[in-house]
């Protein structure tokens, strides 16, 4: 039976995301689904409430008719919701490729054990709850503007084209509550200790708290195979599928080789 490869896009992104790197599964087949709040008629509005467990949920209703083997394929967020789905269908989901998957949850409970740079920003990040838990402002413009800078450096939310700008606008409030619920939802790495081979990637150039959370699961994880990227960052699977790609066909090479 022909394996699905499925691709979960991250915060404020969507399917468009994975375009580059659709052809390199073959002959698998390939879906690219909406998270909860992106896709038309899903919409999630102020003040409504959604969790992981309840994008998980809705993921899983989406791949409930699917048949045969899942390969998941998740950047941030997305990698969060494949490995929760990993999770809870271990059977089912035969491989994973993680590029820097957020769990906060999980990485401020290590913060006595972590490399300093990510300590400190970890610190930071959970005294001032306005970037992680403020209902009333979480989503607006300057919630926005702090959250690109931070994956992607001082000034590229300016740095932005208008376009792009009002697309995140139109999802700010469920891209806050993404951010919320990783720093509370997220389980400790050990949870994570999956039985399926997976590949982890971290760019150079992101942030040190990216870094450390792909390397803690990585510790975790039995058959992982981390790869730092020179030169590349948390957004580059936008922007530098020359680098991202090599290891992703890499991974498909591996997992989808046939019996």
């Amino acid at each position: 039976m022909t394996p699905t490869v499925v691709f979960l896009h991250s915060t404020g992104l969507g399917p468009f995301m994975w375009s580059p790197y659709q052809a390199l599964p073959g002959e698998a087949t390939v879906l690219t689904p909406f998270n909860r709040g992106y896709a038309p008629g899903d919409e999630v509005r102020r003040p409504d409430q959604v969790r992981v467990a309840e994008d998980v949920a809705a993921l899983s209703s989406q791949l409930a008719d699917v048949e045969g083997d899942l390969h998941l394929v998740g950047h941030s967020y997305g990698g969060l919701l494949a490995l929760e789905l990993a999770r809870q269908q271990p059977d089912r989901v035969k491989s994973l490729y993680l590029y820097e998957p957020v769990v906060f949850a999980a990485l401020r409970a290590r913060a006595d054990e972590i490399d300093p740079a990510a300590a400190a920003d970890v610190r930071q990040l959970y005294s001032d709850a306005s970037f992680f838990d403020d209902d009333v402002n979480g989503g607006d413009e300057t919630w926005l503007q702090r959250f690109i800078d931070y994956w992607n450096g001082p000034g590229a939310w300016q740095a932005m084209g208008e376009r792009a700008r009002a697309a995140m606008r139109r999802v700010g409030w469920k891209m806050h509550l993404e951010v919320k619920s990783v720093s509370v939802d997220a389980r400790p790495f050990e949870a994570y200790r999956l039985p399926m081979p997976v590949t982890l990637v971290a760019g150079e150039r992101s942030p040190a708290t990216a870094r450390e959370m792909a390397r803690l699961l990585a510790a975790e994880l039995t058959g992982a195979t981390l790869h730092a990227l020179p030169g590349a960052g948390h957004m580059s699977v936008l922007d530098r599928a020359d680098a991202v790609g090599p290891t992703m066909a890499a991974h498909f090479k591996r997992v989808l080789q046939p019996r």
